[in-house]
């Protein structure tokens, strides 16, 4: 099948590419009443994306206080969060390295889910680290094969966390489904991780990197750097649990 790649990480096959634009047409359709107040608040892609980030952070607050269907509502909000910044970013005009900062904002929004999935005992936290750090190598690595021109295999797997985990608390269903669920996210990272490497490794001396900060607001690096210190106390509170 033809391969395609699109102004993001990764390359996809052609009908990725049209059930992704589809996918994204029908998301500005939906959310066209709140992106176009928030555009015309001047709000920033950049500060919805925070904003699912603390959603997340929410989300982990309040597991083990509130019931699980309460902790699904709160993650509907989280992915309505997702998706707002694309869309909203959409209409104010994309930038070169906005989807670094959504991306990142994922990456320690994730972080927080899987933890709370730890936290309830749902998942050991070997998983949660190994997933993890595959995610970030993913995403770090990802993009620096994408801006070489590099074509490397990228498969999504945040889905496979946060759908079942709407259907275990929406449905009353067991939480094995998130094990299995995570357990096939942990092999197909393998399978991403193992693409990015090798075509990161066979063009290692080629390679360039750019300088994403420099292209990121002051504000947002703020932003950043507050979620990124929370997401490290919270592991670092984790791995003394687990110790002890």
């Amino acid at each position: 099948m033809r391969q395609e790649r699109l102004p993001e990480f990764g390359v996809y096959s052609s009908f990725e590419v049209e059930l992704k634009r589809k996918y994204t047409r029908w998301r500005g359709y939906l959310l066209w009443p709140l992106v176009s107040l928030l555009a015309w608040m001047g709000v920033y892609p950049d500060w919805v994306s925070f904003s699912g980030w603390a959603s997340a952070l929410l989300f982990y607050l309040l597991g083990g206080h509130v019931s699980s269907t309460a902790l699904g509502v709160v993650l509907v909000v989280y992915i309505l969060m997702d998706n707002l910044d694309g869309a909203l970013a959409e209409v104010r005009g994309k930038s070169e390295f906005g989807q670094i900062v959504d991306n990142f904002f994922d990456l320690t929004s994730l972080l927080l889910i899987l933890l709370l999935l730890c936290k309830l005992s749902v998942v050991p936290l070997l998983w949660v680290l190994v997933f993890q750090a595959a995610y970030t190598v993913i995403l770090v690595g990802g993009f620096i094969a994408n801006f070489n021109g590099l074509s490397v295999l990228i498969l999504r797997v945040r889905i496979l966390v946060v759908v079942p985990f709407l259907v275990v608390s929406f449905g009353g269903l067991s939480d094995s489904i998130l094990r299995y669920a995570l357990a096939l996210g942990l092999f197909l990272q393998l399978l991403s991780v193992v693409s990015i490497l090798f075509a990161l490794g066979v063009h290692a001396r080629g390679l360039r990197i750019p300088h994403v900060l420099s292209r990121v607001s002051l504000s947002t690096r703020a932003l950043g750097f507050l979620a990124l210190v929370v997401d490290v106390l919270l592991l670092i509170e984790a791995l003394i649990i687990f110790r002890g």
